[in-house]
């Protein structure tokens, strides 16, 4: 059985009266999908959740893999942002459904980039978010997931222009 485990960036958020514009970190991963459910779950009627997803960047050897082979890499890097997209449009359509929200709710794909963390504060500052949400691993669960998804709301949290909410997950206690 897994916990739910919320945290808050230093920087100050109030709900006020008018809309906010909510901005979720999607991976193709089960803290994409913690992090997407709980921004939907924040937002109130009125309020726009832009999910946002960075693919992962192409890998050292690339240019000299034969064209197949970077084919296959390329085509299977877009199926799965498509998959991670498609994901978070069924999930913000079952917040409006079953929580009777009237959410805007959009995705964006961003450039492939190897400062993934810069990539993602300098989103949230172009597009004006008040509040970015980011899932994390907790403790040592999940080990094999990917590499930079733990710093990615480590260094969110110290430059981002909004609050930060992060979403972990933590194992029960094993005694």
């Amino acid at each position: 059985m897994l916990s739910c485990c919320f945290s808050l960036s230093r920087r100050p958020y109030s709900l006020g009266p008018a809309p906010a514009h909510i901005l979720v970190g999607l991976s193709a991963t089960i803290y994409g999908d913690l992090a997407i459910r709980s921004a939907l779950r924040l937002a109130t009627p009125g309020d726009k959740v832009t999910g946002i997803y960075i693919p992962p960047v192409l890998p050292s050897g690339y240019a000299a893999a034969p064209p197949h082979i970077r084919d296959t890499f390329i085509e299977l890097q877009n199926e799965m942002m498509v998959d991670v997209l498609r994901r978070a449009e069924r999930e913000a359509l079952a917040a409006k459904l079953l929580l009777n929200k009237e959410i805007d709710f959009e995705t964006r794909a961003l450039d492939p980039s190897s400062h993934r963390q810069r990539a993602l504060v300098q989103a949230a500052t172009t597009l004006k978010g008040d509040m970015l949400v980011l899932g994390a691993k907790g403790r040592e669960t999940f080990q094999n997931q990917e590499v930079d998804i733990a710093l990615l709301p480590s260094y969110a949290v110290n430059h981002a222009p909004c609050p930060v909410l992060v979403v972990r997950l933590d194992s029960p206690n094993p005694s």
